[in-house]
């Protein structure tokens, strides 16, 4: 995805956890996806410090998780269950089974991370398991930019 892209819709995905049945994310507040799966070590040691990002912008940022299996022991749904409640994740959890989701924001690898702006337009996006000073940075400049 480029820059300033619209964010893709969110369907087509094998299920919620933490939601009914997740709708598009709210009009007018910004937004950040990250992607995830429950094999992948960088991922699981980033959810802490996005659970605190969660909980430092929950008046304006809305956050969604989408979990992609990179094992096929990772579509096992107690195992995400369990990985959900003992992380302390609870926002929206998409399961991307069948990778729906990851191949319209063309990830290249998780964890991943999007942050779009009020309009739905991409900001920020960025890969891996570092780096999350920088992704608090961008999300805050967004916040500032009233966008």
């Amino acid at each position: 995805m480029n820059l300033h892209a619209t964010m893709p819709e969110l369907a087509g995905v094998s299920g919620w956890l933490n939601s009914d049945e997740k709708e598009e994310p709210a009009a007018q507040k910004p937004v950040l996806i990250h992607f995830w799966s429950v094999s992948c070590p960088h991922c699981m040691e980033a959810i802490p410090e996005l659970n605190k990002i969660r909980d430092d912008f929950e008046r304006d940022l809305e956050i969604i998780a989408v979990h992609v299996p990179l094992l096929k022991e990772d579509i096992n749904l107690s195992v995400i269950k369990e990985a959900v409640a003992n992380l302390n994740i609870i926002q929206p959890v998409a399961l991307d089974n069948q990778g729906v989701l990851a191949d319209s924001f063309e990830i290249p690898k998780v964890p991943a991370y999007y942050v779009f702006d009020s309009r739905g337009r991409l900001r920020h996006f960025q890969k891996g398991g570092r780096g999350i000073k920088m992704l608090r940075r961008r999300i805050e400049r967004v916040l500032d930019s009233g966008e």
